[in-house]
């Protein structure tokens, strides 16, 4: 089933040296929830990247109970990502809290964007 399917794997925040649109899905799995103060830059970027979608695994702190929300406050982790993707006016098309969590504190959401088409 993955033939002709390439992965790369390389970091958000390094100035990634790709073309426009050139990977179908671009996936983030707790990884932005670390970079607290290069967010908005990070999703930028993955959207431009992806052609199709971006899914993200990550904390979303507007989907947190009080426990979840007072952790990624004390842990210092990223808790702008939804405002970002809003501010960046991008097509949410999934925005849940998955069913099993690894951590009751640091839940995961399955969070998708869509590439919108030009013109």
């Amino acid at each position: 089933m993955l033939d002709g399917v390439e992965f790369s794997v390389a970091s958000i925040t390094e100035g990634l040296d790709y073309r426009d649109n050139g990977f179908d899905v671009v996936f983030s799995m707790h990884c932005l929830e670390q970079i607290a103060y290069e967010t908005r830059d990070a999703v930028r970027e993955m959207y431009r990247l992806a052609s199709k979608f971006v899914v993200m695994i990550e904390p979303v702190f507007e989907n947190g109970n009080v426990v979840q929300r007072l952790y990624l406050i004390s842990v210092d982790y990223c808790r702008i990502l939804l405002k970002c993707v809003v501010q960046l006016g991008y097509k949410t098309v999934e925005n849940r809290s998955l069913e099993v969590q690894l951590s009751s504190s640091n839940q995961s959401t399955l969070l998708v964007l869509e590439k919108e088409k030009p013109g």
